[in-house]
């Protein structure tokens, strides 16, 4: 005799917060686009996803900046390989503009006449 047991996996893909450290974002489920600035000198953000689901993944794409427009896409998995649509994470970095000042200084000229 043969017994089979069922196993039904989670489709849960929500999720349960969503931080990124030294900012807030105030995580709201429903929400799929959040947008802010960072400094210039921010080099990389820290986010932190937590899936609702303890056995659902979540991936973070390169969350290194460039000077300009950046995404970051946060996307959680179900149990069951379902894909929650992607929360995008978008920023404008400060673009670096050098401050260049001109320093008084004494000049002699030395002209030679003939």
């Amino acid at each position: 005799m043969l017994f089979y047991k069922s196993i039904i996996l989670s489709s849960d893909n929500s999720l349960k917060s969503l931080t990124i450290k030294e900012y807030n974002i105030q995580f709201n489920k429903d929400k799929f686009e959040y947008s802010f600035d960072v400094k210039n000198d921010i080099i990389t953000l820290d986010v932190i996803a937590t899936p609702n689901d303890k056995k659902a993944r979540t991936s973070i794409s390169n969350t290194k900046l460039i000077e300009g427009n950046n995404t970051i896409k946060v996307i959680v998995t179900a149990e069951n390989g379902q894909k929650a649509d992607a929360i995008a994470l978008k920023m404008v970095k400060e673009v670096f503009e050098p401050i260049i000042q001109a320093i008084d200084a004494d000049y002699s000229v030395y002209v030679e006449f003939k």
